[in-house]
């Protein structure tokens, strides 16, 4: 009988796994999230960012992630920032097959 033969008798095996939703971005998709973030009149920078967020929030296992302000233009066109803005990570479960 081997030493570390304790080691992880009681350990159950995974029955799902997680699967990520969002988008990555890479080298080859780069300029067109830029182009759509033009395009929707958003700062491309800022949607940039939001995905790389969005990943790095999944791959440490989180379920939300921080990213910008929420703002409100009130009665008088003044800008009013309410707090950080909070995104779901998109992400689903699926059963292992055995």
């Amino acid at each position: 009988m081997g030493m570390n033969t304790h080691i992880n008798k009681n350990r159950k095996k995974p029955t799902h796994e997680r699967r990520y939703l969002g988008i990555t971005v890479t080298a080859e998709n780069y300029r067109e999230l830029m182009s759509l973030a033009i395009a929707d009149k958003k700062n491309p920078r800022h949607e940039i960012n939001y995905h790389t967020r969005h990943l790095e929030a999944y791959l440490k296992g989180k379920e939300t992630f921080r990213h910008g302000y929420r703002i409100r233009v009130n009665e008088d066109g003044e800008v009013e920032t309410l707090g950080p803005a909070y995104f779901k990570v998109m992400q689903e479960w699926i059963s292992i097959e055995e």
